[in-house]
């Protein structure tokens, strides 16, 4: 079975919101993965004067491109934001050895 496309759900908090959004295989070849398309999201959609506290910082969970394979480390997840710490790229990850068989 070939990846033709992702699906990320989009949640807005202040608007009440739930939406999904499709990504193409493209832009999952061009940033490699959940790490990769969350900076990207993050870059997009931020920028030097976004509120690391307020609410116009946003909050990513990505899975990536293995996850539900036998691919070993494949259950990972990452979290990325704005740092409130730094002021500039934050991520996360969290995980552990992936599908057991």
């Amino acid at each position: 079975m070939r990846i033709k496309s992702w699906k990320i759900l989009r949640v807005d908090l202040t608007e009440r919101e739930i939406n999904d959004e499709e990504i193409h295989i493209e832009k999952l070849k061009q940033y490699l993965g959940g790490s990769g398309i969350g900076a990207k999201i993050l870059y997009d959609e931020t920028s030097a004067i976004t509120n690391t506290l307020g609410p116009e910082n946003i909050l990513i969970f990505m899975t990536g491109i293995f996850t539900g394979s036998f691919v070993p480390s494949s259950g990972r997840h990452s979290v990325i934001s704005k740092s409130p710490l730094t002021g500039i790229y934050g991520e996360s990850d969290i995980g552990g050895p992936g599908r057991l068989r």
